[in-house]
């Protein structure tokens, strides 16, 4: 049971994130006077948003723990972990062990730093090697395969595998909803 509370708890703090973004309470930048930035994620929230600085202060803990996590199970050549949102930012699509250590960083980003959702950053890598949505230069750069030689892991699908399944599943939920509605319409004229 704990495990499940702990799950459900990520997954709803990770969509109270989502939310916040959306509602565009935290932001990638500063627009302006009034925002203050978090230290260790990068990302701004208004000064009087309390809600935003609470998940932000909750954000940047969660990122602080993955950085200390990551510098015992991390290769020595990663250190530290980034974890700031420019940071991340500036690893996309370089090339060579920075550009695998990027994806790991985006993805790590993605589950707000829910680094115990990931294999470990070896595996993830030969992993990312080993998917075909990752950038041709990545996959075939010999270097790479020599060191991180590609291998499946369960779970680990490409960004664009990753979008098609959350758009799927988030369509057929308004599928369903829709089909609720229409049940509760048709009773309420019946």
């Amino acid at each position: 049971m704990p495990d499940d509370l702990s799950q459900i708890s990520t997954n709803l703090f990770a969509h109270c994130i989502e939310v916040l973004f959306h509602n565009n309470q935290i932001e990638t930048f500063s627009p302006g006077e009034g925002w203050v930035e978090e230290s260790v994620t990068g990302l701004f929230c208004r000064a009087e948003d309390e809600v935003a600085a609470a998940a932000l202060d909750e954000l940047g803990r969660r990122g602080s723990a993955a950085r200390e996590w990551f510098r015992t199970h991390g290769p020595p050549w990663a250190q530290p972990l980034p974890t700031s949102y420019a940071a991340c930012r500036e690893l996309e699509g370089v090339g060579g062990r920075m550009g695998l250590l990027g994806i790991y960083v985006r993805a790590l980003y993605g589950s707000v730093y829910d680094y115990t959702k990931h294999a470990l950053p070896y595996d993830f890598f030969c992993g990312v090697m080993a998917l075909r949505g990752t950038a041709y230069l990545l996959r075939r750069d010999p270097d790479l395969q020599r060191e991180f030689p590609p291998k499946r892991i369960p779970g680990l699908v490409s960004e664009t595998e990753q979008w098609a399944l959350y758009h799927s599943a988030a369509r057929e939920a308004e599928k369903a909803a829709d089909r609720d509605l229409q049940a509760k319409l048709r009773e309420m004229f019946e």
